[in-house]
């Protein structure tokens, strides 16, 4: 895995995803704050707002493709695609 912070939030980082997935570009969003899973909030009483920062990083990172088989083509797609999102 590799991951980005997408700076803008959450609705940047949604349209980050989209555009890669137009050009066949797979991505995800893997990290949940775990303060806010379900155990954590049981058992010591978390809520949203209590790691604000935390909360704010977990709507900034997306995961981009990663594997021991990506060739450099590939990497430079992923970099080319991320590069027409953001103009430059």
């Amino acid at each position: 895995m590799y991951t980005i912070r997408v700076k803008g939030g959450k609705d940047v980082r949604e349209a980050l995803k989209e555009h890669l997935a137009t050009k066949g570009i797979m991505s995800k969003i893997y990290f949940d704050p775990v303060h806010l899973t379900s155990f954590y909030k049981r058992k010591f009483q978390f809520k949203r707002g209590d790691l604000p920062v935390t909360e704010k990083l977990s709507e900034e990172v997306l995961t981009l493709p990663m594997y021991p088989t990506l060739r450099k083509e590939e990497m430079d797609y992923i970099a080319k695609s991320i590069d027409e999102f953001i103009g430059m």
